[in-house]
């Protein structure tokens, strides 16, 4: 896909999500596996060798978004972390 961004540059970017619910184990670190992509210009997700993954080809300033929705069973506090 061919996307221009402003000033001219080629759009990189990518729109992940799931289609189902995904159970998060309490007190335990868990990668969340994308199963559906909205988008993908740059090639920057594989479904099949890293689906929970985001890889960036080329180096910049890149905005990195996320909305997550909790049900709690507990009533302890939960934090989400992005690697990189």
């Amino acid at each position: 896909m061919a996307i221009t961004g402003g000033g001219g540059l080629p759009f990189i970017g990518v729109k992940l999500r799931h289609s189902v619910d995904q159970a998060i184990v309490h007190n335990t670190y868990t990668f969340l596996t994308w199963d559906v992509e909205d988008f993908d210009a740059g090639d920057l997700h594989d479904f099949v060798t890293n689906p929970s993954r985001i890889t960036i080809p080329v180096a910049g300033v890149y905005e990195v978004g996320f909305y997550i929705e909790w049900y709690f069973v507990y009533h302890d506090p939960s934090r989400s972390n992005i690697l990189g």
